[in-house]
């Protein structure tokens, strides 16, 4: 068995961003897009319809998908034309009519893929690992642990929650014209980022494969940050890590502001000080005060925060952040209850 390494963390914290810069190294399987596997399938038993309607697979299965899932990226919608999706699908096939266990079925999978996508270069040197991304996937470490014991790498992304609040509410524009940011939204937001990162610092503070990468760190320093990620997960370092590709293609980024990039850029750090407002900044200032300095990321708290946000909202957001949290542990146990009775 090739061992994995699951890549994840808040949506738009620079997932993607880590899986370009370890696409075309060539002791690694890169799986491009967000794989949506473990979500989608331990719950179902007619595999193919799942691989095919609900995975990051169905990518490489139908064009019309890309229309939808590429929107505000125009650069990004020719997708993969040479590709054989024919011969993927046929692959697909003969492995779920096998009826493998879900760790056999996933690493099936991937190197059918990596077959396929790599027919005019083959593979010339034994592979090290495979990698995959899905945002908000610690929630499955659990059951990645009782599959895979010790043996794979889970790195998790942080970015500054500003800035990540910033992207999401910008990529809601971009799905849906008449989307209304309201503090409900913010609450939201902030609730479910501090329970994740809380998860994950317990992770990383148990578990020597769990490794936690800033965001900043990549774009601000990414030659120290990428030689400390391949000690990390035991590749050799070279330049492959320092360059954005996707299927060995050159990447153009995944903002959501229309901006295309041909390396590794900057810009996307502190954008929230132009988009935000100064209540929104305010009130993730004063909830995730913590967790911005403890990850080094600048902070002034504005004297009247708490003309801006009253006490009944401080009040909602502490029964909604014990709320989250008991519904985010109740679910994270029951996928490995269920995993553990259908193995």
């Amino acid at each position: 068995m090739i061992p994995p390494i699951f890549i994840s963390g808040f949506n738009k914290s620079g997932t993607t961003l880590l899986l370009s810069l370890l696409d075309n190294h060539e002791e690694l399987i890169v799986f491009p897009e967000e794989l949506h596997y473990f979500k989608n399938m331990i719950l179902v038993n007619d595999h193919l319809k799942a691989i095919e309607e609900k995975t990051g697979f169905r990518i490489f299965l139908e064009d019309d998908y890309l229309k939808s899932y590429t929107k505000g990226r125009s650069w990004y919608e020719k997708g993969y034309p040479n590709f054989n999706k024919k011969l993927f699908y046929s692959k697909i096939k003969n492995i779920v009519n096998n009826k493998y266990r879900p760790k056999e079925e996933l690493q099936k999978l991937i190197l059918a893929f990596e077959s396929v996508s790599r027919q005019s270069s083959p593979i010339i040197k034994d592979k090290a690992y495979w990698v995959s991304k899905t945002t908000q996937d610690e929630i499955f470490f659990s059951v990645y642990k009782a599959l895979y014991k010790d043996k794979f790498h889970f790195l998790y992304v942080i970015r500054d929650p500003r800035d990540v609040y910033c992207s999401v509410c910008q990529r809601n524009l971009i799905i849906n014209s008449d989307y209304i940011i309201d503090q409900k939204d913010l609450i939201s937001f902030l609730t479910n980022w501090k329970v994740q990162v809380k998860k994950a610092k317990q992770y990383e503070k148990n578990f020597s494969f769990f490794h936690i990468v800033r965001y900043e760190d990549l774009v601000l320093k990414p030659k120290l940050t990428m030689v400390d990620i391949a000690n990390r997960i035991g590749i050799t370092f070279n330049n492959n890590l320092l360059h954005s590709s996707r299927l060995g293609n050159q990447w153009g980024g995944n903002s959501v502001f229309d901006k295309n990039f041909d390396k590794i850029s900057t810009q996307p750090i502190g954008r929230y000080k132009i988009h935000l407002n100064y209540d929104q900044i305010n009130i993730l200032n004063y909830f995730l005060k913590n967790e911005i300095i403890e990850f080094g990321y600048d902070i002034e708290l504005f004297k009247d925060i708490f003309a801006q946000f009253n006490i009944i909202n401080k009040i909602k957001q502490k029964l909604i952040l014990i709320k989250k949290t008991f519904k985010y542990s109740r679910k994270r146990n029951f996928y490995l209850r269920y995993y553990k009775q259908r193995s």
